[in-house]
C-alpha cells in the first residue's frame, strides 16, 4: 500500500484548458498522424440498468436467496446489451467520419466500440487537442490527452455518453521513498509489554499469520484464484519472488500466469514487487496471475476491467488486488467514474472481487475539501485501508496508519444509496465525529471498509 464533441453542434465535457497538473507537464502535440484509441461507451436502457442493479444486489447479499448465483458471460451480455440499432448507430457514425476501413471492436457486451484513429481526426471530431505529457518527478511516463475540454457531437451522443480516452486522468505516480521502519522503533518505556513481531522485525508473512489468525497454504486442488493488477511501468522480477520466498521461508512458487508484457529490461517496482510478494506470501498455494498495464494506455483502469470481462468468467482470477488509484476530482466527467463503476459491476455480477487501496495521502485535499481516492471509493469494491504500531509507543497498540486513506466519495456515482449495506454504520459515525459538512459530501460512500497492516 505504501508505494498506489462546432460550439452549437457539439456537447462539452471537461474543464479549461491545461498547461499543467500535478506531477505532470505538457510535453508537446500529438502529430496529425499519430494514432489515438478511444472507447465509445454505449448507452445503456435504464430498464436495463435497473435490473442490473437489482441483479447484483441479490447475489452480493449474503441474506439473499441468490446469494452466490453469478452470472455467465453470455447471461450477463443478455441482460446489459444495448439495442442492436444503437451500436449500428455508433459504427455507421464511425464509418462516415473516420473512415469506412476505421479500426475498430465492439466489446464482449457490446457496450464499448474501440476505435483507433489518427489525431487530426480525434481533434477534428471531438474539438481535442490532444498531446504528450511528461511526469516531472519520478519514473520518465507519459500520457496522452486532450489540453483542456473535448466534445461530443450531438449526433454521436443520441447514442453515446462518454468516449474514453480524450480527457482520462492523470495517473498516480508511486514513486514516494520507502520507509524504513526498524530505524525509527525507538522510545520503548522500561516494564512496557513486550515488542510484538508486527512492531519488531515489522509484518513478515509468519508474524501475518500470527496476527491474524491465517491458514497460510490453500488446500490442494484449491479452485481459488488472485490476481495483482499494476499499471504505470511498476514491474515484479521473478528472481525477486524467489528471493523474497527463501528469506522469509514462504512456500516455493511461481506466477501462474502474466497477463501484458514485462520488457526484458524492466527494473523491479517498489509497487509491483510487493504486490505480487505479500498475496503469494500470505495465499500461499493459491494460483496467482500477474497483470501488467502498459503505462503508454491513457485510459489504464478501463483497460484492465474491459481485458478481464473479455475472458470467460472461469478464467478471471476470483479475486483481484489494486493498490493504484487518481483522486475523484481527476475525472472531469461525472459519466467516466459512472462507466468505469458498470465495468466493475459487470466483474461482481460474474463473482469476482476486487480489493482496492484507499491510498497515501490521508484524507486527501482539494479545493478546501477532503478529496478520496478512486476506484477506491466505488460502491463496487471492497476498499481497503491501513494500521501500523506507531515507531515511538510504549503500549504497541495498533492505530490507523497516519498516511492510510479514508473519507468520503463525492462523485454522484459513489453516492451511498449504491453502498446501502454501509448506511448505519457511517451515519452514526457522521453523527458522532463532528467532521464539518461543507468538508465533505455527507451522502458519498465511506471509505474504507476494512484496514490491516501496511
Amino acid at each position: 500500500m505504501r508505494g498506489f464533441v462546432c460550439a452549437l453542434a457539439l456537447l462539452a465535457i471537461g474543464a479549461s484548458a491545461l498547461e499543467s497538473s500535478n506531477n505532470w507537464k505538457q510535453s508537446h502535440f500529438l502529430a496529425p498522424e499519430q494514432s489515438v484509441r478511444v472507447h465509445l461507451a454505449i448507452r445503456h436502457e435504464e430498464a436495463q440498468m435497473d435490473t442490473f442493479r437489482t441483479f447484483l444486489g441479490e447475489v452480493s447479499d449474503p441474506s439473499h436467496a441468490n446469494y452466490g448465483a453469478y452470472a455467465t458471460t453470455d447471461g450477463l451480455k443478455d441482460m446489459l446489451a444495448p439495442p442492436a440499432s444503437r451500436v449500428d448507430a455508433v459504427m455507421a457514425w464511425v464509418k462516415t467520419h473516420v473512415g469506412e476501413d476505421a479500426q475498430m471492436k465492439v466489446n464482449k457486451y457490446q457496450d464499448y466500440l474501440t476505435v483507433v484513429m489518427s489525431a487530426a481526426k480525434a481533434n477534428a471530431l471531438f474539438d481535442a487537442k490532444m498531446a504528450y505529457w511528461k511526469a516531472t518527478s519520478g519514473p520518465a511516463h507519459h500520457h496522452v490527452r486532450s489540453v483542456g475540454s473535448h466534445r461530443i457531437p450531438v449526433e454521436l451522443a443520441a447514442h453515446v455518453e462518454y468516449v474514453a480516452g480524450l480527457s482520462e486522468p492523470f495517473p498516480t505516480l508511486q514513486n514516494k521513498p520507502a520507509v524504513s521502519r526498524g530505524d525509527e522503533r525507538v522510545g520503548k518505556a522500561a516494564g512496557a509489554p513486550s515488542q510484538p513481531c508486527l512492531y519488531e522485525p515489522g509484518p513478515t508473512p509468519d508474524c501475518l499469520f500470527d496476527a491474524y489468525g491465517i491458514d497460510a497454504t490453500a488446500s490442494a486442488g484449491t479452485k481459488a484464484t488472485m490476481a495483482v493488477v499494476e499499471f504505470a511501468g511498476s514491474y515484479y522480477l521473478e528472481s525477486d519472488l524467489a528471493e523474497f520466498q527463501t528469506r522469509y521461508g514462504v512456500e516455493k512458487d511461481s506466477v501462474s500466469d502474466v497477463q501484458g508484457i514485462i520488457p526484458s529490461s524492466a527494473d523491479a517496482g517498489t509497487e509491483a514487487s510487493l504486490d505480487i510478494q505479500y498475496i503469494m506470501g500470505i495465499a500461499q498455494g493459491v494460483p496467482a496471475t500477474y497483470i501488467q498495464i502498459p503505462s503508454t494506455t491513457a485510459t489504464p483502469f478501463l483497460d484492465w476491467a474491459m481485458a478481464q470481462l473479455e475472458l470467460d468468467a472461469n478464467d478471471i482470477a476470483q479475486v483481484q488486488s489494486v493498490s493504484w488509484g487518481t483522486a475523484e476530482y481527476e475525472y472531469e466527467d461525472e459519466v467516466g467514474v459512472d462507466r468505469l463503476n458498470v465495468e466493475l459491476m459487470k466483474l461482481g455480477a460474474l463473482g469476482v472481487s476486487i480489493v482496492v487501496a484507499t491510498g497515501d495521502d490521508g484524507a486527501g485535499c482539494h479545493a478546501s475539501s477532503y478529496m478520496p481516492n478512486f476506484p477506491a471509493t466505488s460502491p463496487y469494491v471492497t476498499a481497503v485501508g491501513g494500521v501500523w504500531i506507531p515507531p515511538i509507543t510504549s503500549t504497541y497498540k495498533i492505530e490507523g496508519d497516519s498516511i492510510s486513506g479514508g473519507g468520503f466519495a463525492t462523485s454522484k456515482g459513489n453516492n451511498r444509496t449504491q453502498a446501502s449495506w454501509q448506511e448505519d454504520q457511517v451515519s452514526s459515525y457522521q453523527a458522532a465525529c463532528g467532521v464539518k459538512d461543507s468538508k465533505y459530501v455527507a451522502e458519498g460512500r465511506g471509505i474504507p471498509d476494512v484496514a490491516a497492516f501496511s
